[in-house]
C-alpha cells in the first residue's frame, strides 16, 4: 500500500491496537520512521511545547490526564511545520459530550499556542465532523430528524468549535473569546469549494459506500502562512481506505 500511495508521510487513525498487540513488521517498516500514540494512564513527556496554559484547561469539564489517556493524537514536529495525526472522539451519545468537547477544545487551543509561537502546524485526521451542511449527504434528513434548523445544524457546540478554526468556517454571533480568528485552511475544500458528495466515510452496515451515501469526516488543514505550498488536494477513490490526499509544489523542500 505504502508504494501504491507514493506519499512522504502516512497517518493512520482508528487503528484498535495496543502496545502489546505491536510486532516487529509494524514498527520496523522499511524505508519509513513510525510513531504510534497507544491508550495509556500515565502522561509521558514531550518536547514540541504549545501545551494548553491552566486557564485554557479550566474551560475543559474533563481533566487533561483523561482527555490524553486514549491514544487519540500523534505530534511530530519537523523542521517545516508540526504535524497533528488525530483521531477525534465520536458522537456516538450524550455520556461522552464533556469528553469530545474538551478534547476539541484542548486541541484548539495547543494549535492556537504553536502558531503564536511562530511554528507552522497540519492538523490531518478523522475529526469525526463534517464542516456544513454540503459535507454530509444526510444533513437535511438529520437536521429533520433533529428537529434542527440549517442554523442551529451549524452551531452545535463541536461543529461551532470546529468553525472556529477553518477560515470561511461559518461562525454565527460573536466569536468565542480567544478564538478571534481562524487559523487553519481547509485544504481539499479551497481546490473544490461547491463539490457535492466529496465524502470520506460511509455507513458499513448497509454498504453505503456504493451509492456515496456518507459525510467528510477526514481532512487535512494548514496554518493559513502555508496555503501557496500545494497544487491540488482531493478524495482518493477506489482505495478501500477513507484517504485525503493533497500534493506539494516542489518548493516545498526547500523551505
Amino acid at each position: 500500500m505504502f508504494d501504491i500511495l507514493e506519499a512522504d508521510i502516512v497517518v493512520f487513525q482508528e487503528t484498535k491496537i495496543q502496545r502489546k498487540d505491536l510486532s516487529d513488521d509494524m514498527v520496523l517498516v522499511p524505508g519509513w520512521d513510525c510513531y504510534f500514540s497507544l491508550p495509556r494512564h500515565k502522561k509521558e513527556k514531550q518536547q514540541i511545547g504549545g501545551y494548553p496554559t491552566p486557564a485554557q484547561l479550566a474551560t475543559s469539564a474533563v481533566d487533561a490526564t483523561t482527555l490524553d489517556s486514549e491514544g487519540r493524537c500523534v505530534v511530530l514536529e519537523f523542521s517545516a511545520f508540526v504535524l497533528f495525526g488525530v483521531y477525534s472522539p465520536a458522537n456516538r451519545d450524550e455520556t461522552r459530550d464533556d469528553f469530545r468537547l474538551g478534547f476539541l477544545d484542548v486541541l484548539d487551543a495547543r494549535i492556537r499556542n504553536l502558531l503564536a509561537m511562530g511554528k507552522r502546524v497540519f492538523l490531518t485526521g478523522d475529526l469525526n465532523i463534517t464542516r456544513e451542511e454540503l459535507d454530509a449527504a444526510n444533513a437535511e434528513a438529520s437536521m429533520r430528524k433533529q428537529g434542527l434548523t440549517g442554523l442551529e445544524f451549524v452551531c452545535t457546540p463541536a461543529r461551532r468549535l470546529f468553525n472556529h478554526l477553518l477560515e470561511g468556517g461559518k461562525v454565527f454571533g460573536e466569536r468565542d473569546e480567544g478564538r478571534e480568528h481562524s487559523v487553519l485552511w481547509d485544504i481539499c475544500r479551497a481546490f473544490h469549494p461547491d463539490r457535492k458528495g466529496m465524502f470520506t466515510c460511509w455507513e458499513q452496515k448497509v454498504n453505503a459506500r456504493p451509492a456515496n451515501c456518507g459525510a467528510r469526516i477526514d481532512y487535512v488543514l494548514c496554518s493559513l502562512a502555508m496555503r501557496d505550498w500545494f497544487s491540488d488536494s482531493n478524495i482518493q477513490e477506489g482505495l478501500m481506505v477513507r484517504l485525503v490526499y493533497l500534493r506539494a509544489l516542489s518548493e516545498l523542500t526547500k523551505r
